[in-house]
């Protein structure tokens, strides 16, 4: 049996639910919700308290053994973005991650606090094909603070001594 509900309560560390079916007047047990991945890769991204999401239930009128598929649309809850070719992810404060399969453009925009990339390649370089334009400071390897103004003045004017 399939029922819409809206989550109460969540438990992060076991990644279950409880679903409150309001046509019912009654709260579910703690339900498992369905990952896309869970064994090599995980995936790991629960419903917020007040999401209406879809549960399947095992047999009919027991709500103990039950699933959460996810959660659906509705008319307070539209979705983002409305074209086929885009992945998109819009969390809560703001920040949103979008690939366009048709035009090949990743997009990740964080309106505040900061942005990590570690590629681990074993010493390897790091290439970029095309321009790398910053508006802000660039640290060297020996964490000295510099523009590209600083650095470009650096470059060009340094000289080697002996047989070039």
């Amino acid at each position: 049996m399939i029922r819409r509900g809206i989550v109460v309560a969540v438990d992060e560390k076991k990644a279950k639910v409880r679903v409150k079916f309001p046509d019912l007047d009654m709260v579910s047990y703690w339900l498992p919700v369905v990952a896309l991945k869970t064994h090599k890769d995980k995936h790991y991204l629960l419903p917020d308290v007040g999401e209406q999401v879809v549960v399947l239930f095992e047999e009919d009128g027991d709500y103990t053994q039950g699933y959460v598929l996810g959660a659906i649309y509705s008319s307070e809850d539209t979705p983002a973005l409305g074209d086929k070719n885009k992945h998109y992810i819009r969390y809560s404060d703001g920040t949103h991650v979008e690939y366009d399969r048709k035009t090949h453009t990743l997009k990740i925009s964080i309106p505040a606090g900061e942005l990590h990339i570690t590629v681990q390649n074993g010493g390897g370089n790091v290439y970029v094909n095309g321009n790398l334009i910053v508006s802000g400071d660039i640290y060297d390897k020996n964490q000295t603070k510099g523009s590209l103004d600083q650095l470009r003045e650096t470059y060009n004017t340094h000289t080697h001594t002996g047989d070039s």
